[in-house]
């Protein structure tokens, strides 16, 4: 399993697997080349500024909220259900998140997270403490990090892939080293020109 991401001219693409919608194609047919992600749901009309792969899942944010998509037997995907998506949905923002401002997500092992107005929110699974709440209850929507410093967007990096408006070098999961992104990355499937700022995430 494995997915990429890319995000041109605020259209995010995916690539790879997609067993549990991990491309957010609105179907589970993995590709071997980019695809748009689809904005026929929740992300139509909206520019996304930021994206994250997580082990089989994916995120987005724009506008300020963050969206998700994939597996989401713990709750990963943050809208308080457990079943998985093959199309974008929005990460609720009935509790802590709401009326808060996303800059940067993360993607992680089988749990997310978000900086908003300088703060970690987290939201998945939760048996070692992953989502730093003090507990080990996994969690549908996203909770705070207790006590988390004040942070800005760029600063969290769980193991995963996080990216900001601000930067196009996007660490990946389970490596430290960083790709720059260029439309030379990716397939000419993917429409965008040589002076595209194109951000790359992958699982």
């Amino acid at each position: 399993m494995g997915t990429a991401l890319a995000l041109a001219n605020g259209q995010v693409y995916a690539w790879g697997g997609n067993g549990y919608g991990e491309l957010g194609t609105g179907s589970n047919t993995g590709s071997n080349v980019p695809v748009a992600v689809s904005t026929a749901g929740v992300l139509g009309g909206h520019t996304v500024t930021a994206i994250a792969a997580g082990y089989i899942g994916s995120l987005a944010v724009a506008d300020g909220q963050v969206y998700a998509w994939g597996a989401n037997a713990v709750g990963e995907l943050g809208n308080g259900t457990t079943n998985n998506s093959n199309a974008p949905v929005g990460v609720s923002t009935a509790g802590v998140l709401g009326g808060k401002t996303v800059t940067a997500v993360a993607g992680g092992g089988y749990h997310n997270l978000a900086v908003a107005n300088g703060q970690v929110f987290d939201w998945g699974a939760n048996p070692d403490g992953e989502l730093g709440n003090g507990s080990t209850t996994p969690s549908d929507v996203p909770v705070a990090v207790a006590s988390s410093p004040r942070v800005f967007h760029g600063s969290i990096a769980p193991r995963s892939s996080i990216s900001t408006p601000s930067k196009t070098a996007v660490p990946m999961r389970g490596k430290r080293n960083s790709v720059k992104g260029s439309s030379q990355l990716v397939s000419k499937a993917m429409p965008c020109s040589r002076r595209s700022a194109v951000t790359v995430a992958m699982s």
